[in-house]
C-alpha cells in the first residue's frame, strides 16, 4: 500500500477526491482526504461500501460506480486484494441544488450543509 499512499495524496492535493482502502477483510486500513471532524459517508452508511464493492466484483475491474445520476465513486482493487474507493466526486453542472443535497446527505446519515466533494465533469472523474 506504501506504492499508492503517495499517489493517493497527490490525487487529493490535486484535484480533492478523498479515498479509503479497505483490506482483503473488508477492514478500513487507511483514509485520505477526510479531515477529523468532516463528516465521512463511508462511516455513517455501511451500505454505500457495500455498493461500490458489490459493482467492482460484478466487473472485476476498475470502476466508475454513479449514484443517483449526480455523486460519483470509482473503485479498484490492487495486488494484493485491498480496495480503493475514491469520492465522493460532485458531477452536477451548474450551481448546487439543495433537494439533491438533502436527499444525499439524508441518505448517508450526514448532518452538515456542505458536501465535501470536487465538483468535476464525467471526463473530468474518467480521467482522475
Amino acid at each position: 500500500m506504501i506504492q499508492y499512499q503517495f499517489w493517493l495524496e497527490r490525487l487529493y492535493v490535486n484535484k480533492s477526491v478523498s479515498f479509503h482502502v479497505y483490506d482483503e477483510n473488508e477492514n478500513l486500513l487507511s483514509v485520505v482526504g477526510i479531515r477529523v471532524g468532516e463528516e465521512d459517508p463511508f462511516t455513517t452508511d455501511a451500505v454505500l461500501y457495500e455498493m461500490i464493492k458489490k459493482e467492482w466484483e460484478k466487473r472485476g475491474e476498475p470502476v466508475v460506480f454513479v449514484e443517483d445520476d449526480w455523486i460519483a465513486y470509482f473503485a479498484f482493487k490492487d495486488e494484493e486484494g485491498r480496495l480503493y474507493i475514491g469520492g465522493p466526486i460532485d458531477m452536477s453542472q451548474g450551481k448546487e441544488d439543495r433537494n439533491k443535497l438533502f436527499s444525499y446527505r439524508k441518505k448517508h446519515g450526514l448532518t452538515h450543509n456542505i458536501l465535501n466533494a470536487p465538483k468535476m465533469t464525467m471526463v473530468e472523474t474518467m480521467n482522475v
